[in-house]
């Protein structure tokens, strides 16, 4: 199995509007591919048909890399072409047979998009064949952007802007006119001097924490819950949709417990958690859910003791980003373990090692990412099913609505 992690693209209002996914063949450590072969370059969106696409991206559209080889005759592919669009990465020469084969894939309906775009010396005849530009910040001035972009917009090219890591760039990137944003910035939040986290968040969030104890009684579980009007029915619509197929309707959390179990019930307390921080761009919930599914999955695989905590590491690792503040600050108003304390802050003990590797996974760092003696088989599986879980959840839980 190859190694398949998901880069999320953005609009202006932070809505998802698209995944690029990052890929490795199974093995691999490096992002090099060795020769410039068809069947190298197969492996690449073979993944994407092996692990399943929808899986992965839902319904929207997957940005995927082609390299030389795969843009030369491209054969049929066997994905609707509205799903994708094929990413001219930013090393493939224009020869006559690659624009040839962009054609073809044009005529066949495939939207191109051009890769780390140079303004300086780009390809006319690329920038011609396709239909969307990514360009990487970083790399411009102000000036050369703002240049950069009056020529393509009028040129009718949709644009979109890499490595988008602050909340400066991104307002700058928004007022020139860019339609898509790609980057880090959703994990590093905006952080306003003296701000303070209202009490109703922090009382959500210790109610999540108590919930997730394993040492909590199930009476008290349904206390909590009973005490929470929104939680709870938003906790029985996820139950009794089609996430879990049960044979009768649950009306209670006693049920609920002995239907899908308390470890299950907990998981969808934290995801119903969540959804209550209706300011936040959907994708940071959702994030934080697959990171700590990985991380309670992680620590099932490696046969170790207590994933309740794994699961809530990885739940917590942005809470810096829900509460507005320093991650040390956020994390000193939570009742937490020093264990998980020292994972989220310095990614140390075991708790650390899987939260490290899920976010070594979630940046595509494959040279990094390990988790005790698992294989890349197994942590690429984790990931994948990870992603399922929290997707599913947060639909079905109906988070953002």
């Amino acid at each position: 199995m190859a190694q398949v992690a998901r880069q999320p693209i953005f609009n202006g209002r932070l809505e998802i509007i698209g995944y690029e996914l990052l890929y490795r063949a199974h093995g691999a450590t490096s992002a090099q591919i060795s020769d410039a072969t068809a069947a190298t370059a197969t492996v690449i969106v073979g993944a994407a048909m092996d692990i399943g696409l929808s899986q992965l991206v839902g319904d929207k559209p997957a940005y995927i890399n082609f390299p030389h080889a795969l843009l030369i005759n491209p054969r049929p592919l066997p994905m609707q072409p509205k799903r994708i669009v094929v990413e001219v990465l930013e090393d493939v020469k224009p020869d006559r047979e690659v624009l040839e084969g962009l054609a073809s894939l044009r005529q066949q309906g495939y939207r191109i998009a051009l890769d780390d775009y140079d303004d300086r010396g780009g390809s006319s005849a690329l920038l011609e064949a396709a239909d969307i530009v990514k360009i990487d910040i970083q790399d411009y001035s102000s000036a050369r952007l703002k240049d950069c972009v009056e020529r393509l917009r009028s040129a009718g090219r949709e644009l979109i802007a890499e490595k988008v890591e602050t909340w400066e760039q991104f307002s700058l990137c928004k007022s020139l006119g860019f339609g898509g944003y790609q980057g880090y910035l959703l994990e590093r939040p905006q952080i306003l001097s003296a701000q303070r986290a209202p009490t109703s968040r922090l009382a959500t969030l210790k109610l999540m924490i108590e919930l997730n104890d394993p040492d909590v009684a199930i009476p008290k579980i349904e206390r909590m819950i009973a005490g929470d009007v929104g939680m709870s029915y938003r906790l029985l619509r996820c139950i009794n949709s089609s996430f879990y197929h049960l044979p009768r309707v649950v009306s209670s959390v006693r049920q609920a417990v002995v239907l899908i179990g308390l470890n299950e019930l907990r998981k969808l307390c934290a995801a119903v958690t969540l959804a209550g921080f209706d300011d936040q761009p959907g994708y940071v919930p959702v994030q934080a859910l697959v990171r700590a599914k990985m991380c309670e999955d992680l620590c099932i695989a490696a046969g170790l003791r207590g994933s309740e905590a794994y699961f809530m590491t990885g739940l917590l690792s942005m809470v810096d980003v829900l509460l507005q503040q320093p991650l040390q600050e956020a994390l000193g108003k939570l009742p937490l373990s020093a264990q998980v304390q020292s994972a989220l802050l310095e990614h140390k003990g075991s708790l650390g090692e899987a939260l490290r590797c899920s976010l070594d996974y979630e940046h595509a760092r494959w040279d990094s990412v390990s988790f005790m003696s698992l294989s890349a088989t197994t942590v690429a599986d984790i990931y994948r099913q990870a992603v399922i879980w929290a997707d599913t959840a947060w639909r079905n839980i109906g988070g953002g609505t």
